[in-house]
């Protein structure tokens, strides 16, 4: 074992009043560090202490061998029968009572020399209930209440003595420690009380706290769960309206489409078999039509605002294939010419229709 070891055992030891294992460990400890004053001191303290409690053990075996001699015997438990079979046969003996009353007393003292004072204390309240005003019972008895912590009761022996001796200081002063130890006592056991208070408070506070944070946990997933199936809903809407408007959309493409292409055939048709006036009126149909397609297919929203957009877009048209017209009139002779630069005019909108034609279809 390390210097450490031996003087946390003593210490330990010390604080169980178990001072020879303390001295013991202590002598060991101080080898490691011979000049350590501390240590000592506490080695001899407690070799007084030993030498005290020495003392106080051979008090003891003399008084208990004195006690012993005086009711004439050697072996107290059998004096304890003995006395204890008289008083049984005659009650009112009242040398048997007395005798056996320091009988009793007298295994106090065995029990209080080798440190089993709740032994002890049955012995001397036996003792007293023979003898009532026995003072070294009583103050035996507090004694080992005093040990024991029993500090009420301590308290209690020793103002008993004071009533049968109001002279023993003594007592009087163990009467002020008991009454202050059993006020720290007192003290701690409320420090104990308050603390396990303070303990369980903390521990619904955390227990609280713990269902709190669950909750907010709860309600944050049910949000989430909340906002992503709106978001579902509000996607699904979506696609159901891209739908409906597509298939409501796709008639009018259609139709749109098989114009431009009857127009552009009509027109064509004017240019080669009719006059400049035909060729006009051609022109301001087919730019009409064509407008009409080109504002429907590049324009977003919906079905009404695309119709409203390819009129404006038609009058437009019109207007440009009344110039149009009036222009090819003038040309004259040139008509073919015309036709072809008309032609590729009319690929745009045809291009657009057949594209939009068959998205709609695939």
């Amino acid at each position: 074992m390390t210097y450490n070891d031996y003087l946390q055992q003593g210490i330990k030891y010390f604080q169980e009043e178990n001072f020879e294992k303390a001295l013991e460990n202590l002598e060991a400890a101080l080898k490691f560090q011979p000049d350590n004053e501390d240590i000592k001191q506490m080695v001899e303290m407690l070799k007084m202490q030993a030498k005290m409690q020495s003392n106080a053990n051979q008090a003891l075996e003399n008084e208990i061998k004195h006690r012993l001699t005086s009711i004439g015997k050697t072996d107290v438990e059998q004096a304890i029968t003995e006395f204890t079979k008289a008083v049984k046969d005659n009650s009112n003996d009242a040398s048997a009572k007395s005798k056996l009353a320091i009988a009793y007393y007298i295994r106090g003292l065995t029990f209080t020399s080798k440190g089993e004072f709740a032994r002890a204390i049955q012995d001397y309240s036996e003792a007293i209930k023979l003898e009532p005003n026995y003072p070294l019972a009583f103050n035996k008895r507090a004694d080992a209440n005093l040990k024991l912590g029993n500090y009420e009761q301590a308290i209690k022996d020793y103002e008993k003595l004071l009533q049968l001796n109001p002279n023993d200081d003594t007592a009087r002063d163990f009467i002020a420690i008991a009454k202050e130890e059993r006020e720290r006592q007192e003290r701690e056991r409320k420090e104990r009380e308050e603390r396990k208070e303070r303990e369980r408070l903390e521990r619904n506070r955390a227990e609280c706290e713990r269902k709190e944070r669950e909750e907010h946990e709860k309600r944050e997933r049910k949000e989430l769960e909340l906002r992503e199936a709106e978001e579902s809903e509000r996607k699904r809407k979506e696609e159901e309206e891209t739908i409906i408007k597509s298939i409501a959309e796709r008639p009018l493409r259609v139709i749109s489409t098989l114009l431009c292409i009857i127009s552009s055939g009509i027109f064509f048709f004017l240019i080669y078999v009719t006059s400049n006036i035909s060729v006009m009126i051609g022109s301001i149909i087919n730019g009409c039509i064509i407008c009409f397609l080109i504002g429907i297919c590049t324009v977003g929203g919906s079905v009404a605002g695309k119709i409203g957009t390819g009129i404006i877009f038609g009058i437009c048209g019109g207007l440009i294939g009344l110039l149009l017209g009036w222009i090819a009139g003038l040309l004259g002779g040139i008509k073919i010419i015309w036709a072809i630069a008309t032609s590729l005019f009319c690929l745009m909108p045809l291009t657009l229709g057949y594209h939009e034609f068959k998205n709609e279809v695939q």
